[in-house]
């Protein structure tokens, strides 16, 4: 295992690894293994950043592997991407390995893929990775085409398993699960991966096409014309939302500190400076859980990236940090948009049923700080959670129309394996 990587609840009475009944450990004799990732996007192609990260760093560390993409674009060409052509598709590319990242509101879409992929391909390991494999390990790993499922952070564990396919390294492919032929499944620890200086910034070639990223979605905040690039300063967030996929991922972690996971600021820049001059972007987007999740980091990284990039940007940031000097500091730098969530307007509700302890003034003073910098406010809001009434609904579109933002989303609820309120209301 690499000696950069933390493990969750290590344990020295691991049964042995059953090496002989792995189906596909060194199966692969090719020089070159071909990878292909894939995610799912209704919506359209867009820059999965989870792939982004994984691909940087098979292409640094294992020169062998060729790192491929193919996204299910349902929306875009509903028969392109139907179960049975795409699994042609796949096929045509004559992969080694099929490495799904899934979040979990789309596992049950993607399920007749993996059917149509086997059903042409039956030699070929199908692994899937995202919120769905590190919430819903049993439910990911019993589906019949499946056959190894990443229960942490990818990059190492990728790594991994693509040293077990060429038959690299003996033992298993640490931090997956591995259906073994038997139909047993050999359990790894989950990958924590600390410290982010020892990976390579996100690889962005692997989504570009002939005409640059022309394919990729590009957000309704930026200048027209211009590429709006996601990037990202950090992993992790330190609240226990009880309806978020990170509440679970975090109980997992030894503390909150060491979830809470930063770039250093000049390296962050000067990495943005190469974004910003190799692909023209026009605009960037932090996709970061909590991008105020270290104020030291914000205050010396905002000073930095004002003097240095100079372009307009968005962050996600908790109503409880947007006081007047932050939004201020942040509009100087270039801050276009804040993302924030209300979720429910009824306080009681929003505090007892979604952990968010904040109250509306709260809400209403961090979005006038906001407006008062110049800075546009998006909000999400929640609707259908368990035991909402049409009252509650009523108290956040009332909040909403307070505030009266530039942009809102309203979002249908989706309970999540593992988080508090899907066991609280199954």
């Amino acid at each position: 295992m690499n000696s950069k990587v933390d493990v969750i609840a290590a344990s020295s009475e691991r049964l042995p690894y059953p090496q002989d009944r792995s189906r596909y450990f060194g199966s692969v004799k090719n020089e070159t293994l071909r990878l292909v990732f894939s995610f799912y996007s209704p919506d359209g192609n867009e820059i999965a950043m989870p792939i982004a990260s994984m691909s940087a760093y098979l292409k640094q560390e294992f020169p062998w592997v060729e790192v491929l993409l193919e996204p299910v674009l349902i929306l875009r060409d509903a028969e392109q991407y139907s179960p049975e052509n795409y699994a042609k598709t796949i096929k045509a590319l004559d992969a080694d390995l099929m490495a799904f990242s899934i979040m979990s509101p789309h596992w049950y879409p993607m399920e007749p893929y993996f059917e149509e992929i086997k059903k042409l391909m039956p030699d070929l390991p199908i692994c899937i990775g995202g919120y769905q494999a590190m919430l819903s390990q049993e439910q990911t790993i019993a589906n019949p085409n499946v056959d190894y499922i990443c229960v942490g952070d990818g990059e190492y564990a990728i790594g991994n398993i693509v040293q077990h396919l060429r038959g690299l390294k003996d033992g298993p492919a640490d931090g997956m699960w591995e259906k073994l032929v038997d139909g047993e499944v050999y359990q790894t620890e989950a990958h924590q991966i600390g410290d982010l200086k020892a990976l390579p910034f996100p690889d962005y070639d692997v989504f570009s096409k002939e005409d640059g990223f022309k394919d990729v979605n590009s957000s309704i905040f930026g200048p027209k014309g211009k590429l709006v690039l996601p990037v990202m300063t950090g992993r992790g967030c330190p609240y226990r939302c009880t309806y978020c996929c990170n509440t679970p991922i975090l109980e997992g972690w030894r503390s909150k500190k060491e979830f809470l996971r930063k770039y250093e600021p000049e390296a962050m820049v000067a990495e943005l400076e190469r974004l910003r001059d190799e692909y023209d972007v026009g605009y960037f987007e932090f996709w970061d859980e909590l991008f105020l999740s270290n104020l030291k980091f914000v205050r010396a990284f905002l000073e930095i990236y004002k003097e240095r990039i100079g372009l307009p940007f968005s962050i996600n940031s908790r109503v409880e940090v947007m006081n007047e000097e932050f939004c201020q500091t942040a509009a100087e730098a270039g801050c276009h948009t804040i993302w924030f969530g209300i979720e429910s307007g009824d306080e009681e509700y929003r505090a007892n049923m979604l952990g968010r302890k904040m109250k509306n003034q709260q809400i209403i003073d961090a979005a006038d700080n906001c407006k008062k910098a110049g800075i546009n406010r998006l909000t999400f809001n929640i609707v259908g959670a368990p035991l909402e009434t049409a009252a509650n609904m009523r108290e956040t579109l009332k909040l909403n129309q307070r505030i009266a933002p530039e942009h809102f989303f309203f979002f249908p609820y989706i309970p999540l394996r593992g988080t508090p309120l899907h066991e609280r209301a199954p």
